[in-house]
């Protein structure tokens, strides 16, 4: 990834960093689930598998490129030029995805579904994905019953994951590093699906996407893959004053929407469930790669496996109440990583994210630092307004982060705010020297 030389710039990266279907995933409708052998496939095998082309389905016969206990990898033998990947990137892919992104999002997010009971994860790579100018993505009309889901005619009936090959991506997408982040994206949204409406048996539940979005990102960053990850957060934290609580989790909000509000409420929505994984106490990993839950990973299993959805199943999951949910959110947004080092001006659970670290087996960043330096681009906070320029709107939900500089030797500084008692707004005044 380059240097952003512009905001239109910027913006024009992210797009092609979050290029996923446009739709919700209950309503990417393409295909029935079908009646398969459970036997797990050879390599050589060959099968046919129905995708979503554009606004149409095609039919396309693919060849099994890896075999292991986790995962099959396919490749498209049908589209033309045909779709190619290098035996070196494929053992990077296939290795670290058995190795690493399932182990760990499984312990993270739950165990994702069996339903053609072969035990394993099926991955397709096929330049039809990219038709519509998807990287990858995955349907829940593979994981349900025909007539379960609205829209749903026909599906492939396995855990499947759509991934455009490197041979029809672009620098630096094309890498097994950033390929492997696209793939734990994904993989998160088939383990959500399953584990929140499946199970539940609430298949046909809207909800808003920026929670299963915010959750894969989260996906990114907890399974130690993240980089483009941190192109969403920057977006979100340029563009604070678009960013409400309501604006996650409000059901009323069912569709995508254009961006780039789309890579602004990604980013909200990882910031605030990486919030709430890091005040429950979030997670170690050791030298050895292996993980202790420190809090963070019960609760987000709580919040994953509650039949309530959204706001109700976050307020529910972190025993809070809105209002604390709302004064703690913004009020470490405005405190984390303000302090030499990237340290917090508060230690408190409650008003910070816990400290970031490098991935023991990715190098990568773990965590979540406002002021991250990162492919020679440097995060510099959430936005801010001068007091004096303040324009007086505050979304519901929202904040607005507001600095008054002090002139130095002043013993006694004033301001004043006129709010209306109704709309119960909260002011709170932070000291960074």
């Amino acid at each position: 990834s380059q240097p952003q030389a512009s905001s239109s710039r910027f913006f024009s990266e992210l797009s092609t960093l979050l290029r996923t279907a446009r739709q919700p995933l209950w309503k990417s409708a393409y295909s029935r689930r079908g009646s398969f052998d459970s036997t797990p496939p050879k390599v050589g095998d060959t099968r046919q598998f129905k995708l979503r082309a554009g606004q149409s389905e095609v039919t396309i016969s693919a060849e099994a490129l890896r075999v292991d206990n986790i995962a099959v990898f396919w490749i498209d033998t049908t589209t033309t030029p045909l779709a190619s990947v290098d035996a070196a990137t494929l053992k990077e892919l296939g290795d670290n995805f058995s190795q690493v992104v399932v182990p760990r999002e499984r312990a993270f997010f739950g165990k994702e579904s069996d339903v053609d009971k072969d035990g394993l994860i099926h991955v397709l790579l096929s330049p039809r994905v990219n038709d519509d100018g998807a990287v990858a993505y995955v349907s829940p009309c593979d994981l349900v019953d025909a007539g379960k889901l609205a829209g749903c005619v026909t599906g492939n009936g396995m855990e499947l994951i759509y991934l455009t090959p490197p041979s029809d991506l672009k620098p630096p997408y094309n890498t097994p590093k950033a390929m492997l982040e696209t793939i734990a994206h994904e993989f998160q949204h088939n383990i959500y699906f399953y584990r929140k409406f499946v199970l539940n048996q609430a298949e046909g539940t809207r909800e808003n996407p920026y929670v299963t979005e915010g959750l894969s990102h989260l996906a990114q960053d907890l399974t130690g893959y993240q980089a483009g990850n941190l192109y969403v957060q920057m977006a979100t934290l340029q563009s604070i004053d678009m960013v409400a609580i309501p604006n996650v989790f409000d059901p009323k909000i069912s569709s995508y929407i254009p961006q780039p509000g789309d890579g602004i409420m990604r980013g909200a929505g990882y910031f605030v469930l990486r919030y709430l994984y890091d005040r429950a106490g979030g997670d170690l990993i050791d030298n050895q790669g292996t993980i202790q839950d420190k809090g963070g990973i019960a609760w987000l299993h709580s919040f994953i496996d509650n039949p309530k959805t959204g706001l109700p199943s976050a307020l529910d999951s972190a025993k809070l109440s809105y209002e604390d949910l709302v004064d703690g959110f913004w009020t470490t947004m405005a405190l984390s990583n303000r302090v030499a080092g990237g340290k917090p001006v508060s230690d408190d659970p409650r008003y910070s994210f816990l400290p970031t670290t490098s991935d023991n087996l990715t190098g990568r960043q773990r965590g979540c630092d406002l002021f991250a330096s990162f492919h020679a681009s440097q995060m510099v906070g959430p936005k801010t307004q001068e007091l004096k320029d303040a324009d007086g709107k505050l979304r519901p939900g929202g904040a607005e982060l507001l600095v008054a500089k002090v002139p130095s030797g002043n013993e006694r500084f004033e301001v004043s705010f006129q709010v209306d008692p109704a709309l119960k707004a909260k002011l709170r005044i932070i000291r960074v020297r």
